[in-house]
């Protein structure tokens, strides 16, 4: 079965561009199209759906940098392949690289700058959210790197929808109050229009921004969820990357 990848719109305007979100759907002996190693899932089985993931796209897996996602602000210019431990943003200027963000719930956040050709994936949940990994990234990159805000475009990725992402007050407290709702016992809050804002408030114009309104959490039969499906939840993949 052919993969289910999710592309976006506004990043698939640059032809240079590679691009793409896994789905649930796609792997012939996995019905649950699993790229995630560290879940319960056949370690045979996901390397292989990897390899249909990689392969549907024409990159080659040994041109791919992955990360240990560890919920934090920190990030990484890499300059080559390989693995970044405890890390939850990648940026790079090379060509021919091709950078992972792993996903179940979390905002998966591709951006790429035309005029400078940087990419960059970063991996923002709650934690990375309060801790301001998209704009902690992006500022230095427009410091270290020249980023030209004008020339920037943003895909937020599916992830969990502010409707279902509850949370016990003093996680709601972390945030202000326009962005949280009382749901019940529960609050909701909207990670998605916090990180929206951060990029705002570095300049960053609205229409280079898209954000995916498809929520993990609801749809179970093609995107994958840890807060819905626990330890037995697989991972999907975002990849972005120039390809030369």
């Amino acid at each position: 079965m052919k993969p289910v990848i999710i592309k976006s719109h506004i990043l698939s305007f640059f032809n240079e561009i590679v691009h793409g979100i896994s789905t649930r759907v796609g792997s012939v002996n996995d019905s649950n199209f699993n790229l995630g190693i560290n879940s319960n899932s056949n370690k045979e089985v996901i390397y292989n759906n990897r390899k249909i993931f990689f392969k549907t796209l024409n990159i080659n897996e040994n041109l791919v940098v992955y990360q240990q996602q560890v919920h934090s602000n920190r990030y990484q210019l890499v300059e080559a392949p390989g693995f970044i431990k405890e890390n939850d943003a990648l940026i790079t200027v090379q060509e021919n690289l091709f950078l992972i963000v792993t996903i179940a719930d979390c905002i998966p956040i591709l951006f790429y700058d035309k005029s400078n050709r940087i990419t960059g994936a970063i991996h923002a949940g709650w934690r990375g959210t309060y801790s301001k990994i998209v704009l902690n990234t992006i500022e230095f990159a427009i410091s270290k790197l020249s980023l030209d805000i004008n020339n920037t475009y943003f895909y937020f990725g599916p992830s969990i929808c502010a409707n279902c992402f509850e949370v016990d007050e003093d996680v709601a407290n972390l945030f202000e109050p326009r962005f949280v709702k009382k749901k019940n016992q529960k609050f909701t809050v909207d990670l998605q229009q916090i990180n929206l804002q951060y990029l705002l408030d570095l300049g960053i114009k609205k229409n280079n921004i898209q954000i995916s309104k498809l929520c993990t959490f609801e749809l179970n039969q093609l995107l994958h969820s840890y807060r819905r499906d626990k330890e037995k939840s697989g991972r999907m993949f975002g990849v972005i990357g120039i390809r030369k």
